[in-house]
């Protein structure tokens, strides 16, 4: 999915580690990664695989974050299922 700006992610900048769906980054750091691109990009940036970063605390009209929520287990005994049903 692509926005009009770069998206802040939880991961620090640096080595990524091989993996499947959501390779685990480096553990502690002072930069964060910012994925994809923005409206001020340039072309090449602005593909979610691109990956760049900056400071926590940088801010900009090109910076933003996507929320995501994890939605409760598809399990019929899970409780949280059990909870929206009552």
């Amino acid at each position: 999915m692509h926005g009009n700006v770069a998206e802040w992610c939880s991961d620090w900048n640096g080595l990524y580690f091989e993996g499947g769906r959501d390779p685990q980054g480096a553990k502690s750091g002072e930069i964060r990664v910012l994925r994809g691109g923005s409206w001020i990009s340039a072309a090449v940036a602005c593909r979610s695989a691109f990956c760049g970063g900056g400071a926590p605390d940088d801010r900009g009209g090109n910076i933003g974050f996507r929320i995501a929520l994890q939605t409760p287990s598809e399990d019929p005994s899970s409780e949280e299922i059990k909870a929206q049903q009552r």
